[in-house]
């Protein structure tokens, strides 16, 4: 069985600092942005990996948000819990541009976050306004 959130939370930290292949190699990628691999990472290392994307890979925004509105339930951010799944829009189109994992919710305007890809090309912890949250979403943990 695989970690609840928390502990998946404590194996997420271990890889701050790290850049992106572990997580493109796992996922089969040469290169690119990273970001949703890492998640898809996270839940595979923390043996959860059929609570994102039915257990598959998945390295595209668009497609990892599409599956979490059809599996997963949607979280208000005002609700968001650690782990919870995180997905940002910083053009305002509607479209995913990076995908995170919530640490803890910081106010009504922010967020603190855990995300791989990051603007310094590593896994880092982030605070982030939440007028960029495009969703939120819980797995199913233990």
């Amino acid at each position: 069985m695989g970690k609840n959130n928390t502990e998946l939370l404590a194996l997420a930290k271990k890889h701050l600092g790290q850049g992106g292949s572990i997580f493109r190699k796992y996922c089969g990628m040469s290169s690119g942005a990273w970001c949703c691999a890492f998640v898809t990472y996270m839940f595979h290392e923390g043996d959860d990996s059929p609570l994102f994307y039915g257990g598959k890979k998945v390295v595209y925004c668009p497609t990892a948000i599409n599956w979490c509105k059809a599996n997963l339930a949607q979280i208000p951010i005002y609700l968001a819990l650690p782990m919870d799944i995180i997905f940002f829009d910083w053009n305002s189109n509607n479209v995913p541009d990076h995908i995170g994992f919530v640490r803890e919710r910081k106010s009504d305007q922010d967020v603190y976050t855990l995300e791989g890809n990051t603007s310094g090309g590593i896994v880092a912890e982030k605070t982030r306004p939440n007028k960029y949250v495009l969703g939120c979403f819980r797995a199913a943990f233990r």
